[in-house]
């Protein structure tokens, strides 16, 4: 049995279709990753290796798209396709920050009865715990609300630092002479 999801992707041959590969792909993970953090909380189990298998195919999703549209984000030629890979970026870092600092999600994690886990799926369950503590999940609401405002603010910095690296022109002029003594290229 193959994984669909572990096949190569095929890229778009054309231009416009690179606008709906960086839309329309990642629009398909982030809602996957969106529909399972939702059947998470509107249906827990408290088998909670059927709960962290849930939740690593929405990690799985998120990160998909996620590591795809940074790639495009930061290498495609048209200005059009960055921005559309920029946007699901946001929607992306919007998405975990919601996931790390969510006490539904934190709750159902919480009441699982972890008993039956082998040594790996305990140490997966408690590192998932540990990063619900350290994302503010245990935080006030206007607490968490200000660890949100924060993550989106260091998304939109980041993006921005990435556009200046990737669209600056630097450049420096030098006498040819000055140049002596150096490759040609």
């Amino acid at each position: 049995m193959t994984d669909a999801t572990l096949e190569p992707i095929a890229l778009p041959a054309g231009a416009d279709e690179w606008l709906a590969f960086a839309g329309d792909r990642a629009d398909a993970h982030l809602d996957r990753a969106e529909a399972l953090i939702a059947s998470l909380k509107g249906d827990p189990s408290s088998d909670a290796l059927a709960l962290l298998r849930r939740f690593d195919e929405a990690e799985f999703a998120l990160a998909s798209a996620l590591h795809a549209a940074e790639l495009i984000s930061e290498s495609h030629p048209l200005e059009a396709v960055r921005e559309a890979a920029e946007a699901r970026i946001e929607r992306g870092s919007a998405i975990a920050t919601g996931i790390s600092i969510d006490r539904e999600l934190w709750q159902v994690f919480d009441a699982a009865d972890v008993s039956g886990l082998d040594d790996g799926a305990a140490r997966r369950y408690e590192d998932l715990m540990r990063d619900f503590r350290r994302g503010g999940v245990a935080l006030e609401e206007a607490q968490r609300e200000r660890v949100r405002l924060l993550h989106e603010r260091d998304t939109e910095l980041g993006l921005t630092f990435s556009r200046n690296i990737r669209d600056g022109k630097r450049e420096i002029r030098v006498r040819q002479e000055r140049l002596a003594g150096l490759p040609q290229d």
